[in-house]
């Protein structure tokens, strides 16, 4: 029971991880949208609306590619210890 609890603690912590993750995602999308709405109404001597949004598709894109990576990455561990306790199944 004991191996079982600490299994199961461990895929909560985990969990929580990606949870984590995502939100944190949530966050920086959230951040780009204000930033870019932001810019866009401003008067039009504030600066160049746009000139950086080639680095900020290359920061969007960075961000998709972490999540991509991170979901893989679950999959993995879920396929490595799928089966590993007879009394998962």
């Amino acid at each position: 029971m004991t191996a079982r609890e600490a299994a199961l603690a461990k895929r909560m912590e985990e969990a929580q991880a990606i949870l984590a993750a995502a939100d944190r995602d949530a966050a920086a999308d959230e951040r780009e949208r204000d930033l870019d709405r932001a810019k866009m109404v401003a008067p039009p001597d504030a600066g160049d609306y746009g000139h950086d949004w080639p680095e900020r598709r290359c920061a969007a894109a960075d961000r998709e590619h972490s999540k991509d990576d991170r979901a893989a990455s679950h999959d993995d561990r879920i396929h490595l210890t799928e089966g590993s306790d007879p009394d998962d199944a």
